[in-house]
């Protein structure tokens, strides 16, 4: 138990992670790719569902620039350089409420 609340905790880091996400989608109707192989990912079990915490910078070496077009502009962006995500999972497989934060710069 390392929450303080009776729930039991593991904390695993260094792990790849690789996202595939429905959105956002890129201009050319492509999806968005994410790999990084140093996340920190946090698990805590309540005994009635899995809640997960995920911390992840991209690897940046490979990644190319995207474009997102919105309903009245189009963004030119840098590739996707982190991502963070609070989640619970009822399986251990997929998170099934939670929220996604994907980090990205505006280039000119």
């Amino acid at each position: 138990d390392g929450t303080g609340n009776g729930a039991d905790a593991l904390k695993l880091t260094g792990v790849a992670v690789s996202a595939h996400l429905d959105r956002p989608m890129a201009a050319d109707g492509q999806r968005i790719p994410f790999h990084s192989s140093s996340a920190a990912i946090t698990l805590v079990d309540s005994g009635a569902k899995l809640g997960i915490e995920l911390g992840a910078p991209a690897d940046l070496s490979a990644s190319q620039p995207a474009a997102i077009a919105l309903t009245n502009a189009l963004l030119r962006l840098t590739p996707a350089d982190g991502l963070v995500l609070f989640g619970v999972t009822p399986q251990a497989r997929d998170v099934t409420d939670g929220a996604l934060f994907l980090g990205f710069g505006l280039m000119k």
